[in-house]
């Protein structure tokens, strides 16, 4: 997967961290296995870093958990809830 460069302060990259481990929870990762957690996990980042870039500074874990559930093919196939079920939880 491509790397994305990031340009941020120490407050933000904890903000980012936290968004990150908050939706990473979420998406409820023990059920993708260790083969394919490497590359769900890099797919999270990089709609992360997206959603950073495109000006989204509230809700970072939500809407990532969202977008995570909508474009990742194999999540959407192992029995999780609809990703509004998830977002309300958050």
């Amino acid at each position: 997967m491509a790397k994305r460069g990031l340009v941020a302060d120490p407050e933000e990259l904890d903000r980012i961290t936290a968004a990150f481990r908050e939706a990473w929870g979420a998406v409820q990762p023990g059920l993708f296995g260790a083969m394919r957690e490497r590359a769900h996990r890099e797919w999270l980042a990089m709609i992360i870093l997206g959603l950073r870039a495109s000006g989204h500074t509230e809700n970072l874990s939500a809407l990532a958990s969202e977008q995570f559930i909508a474009t990742a093919p194999a999540v959407a196939t192992v029995g999780l809830k609809p990703y509004s079920t998830i977002a309300e939880a958050l």
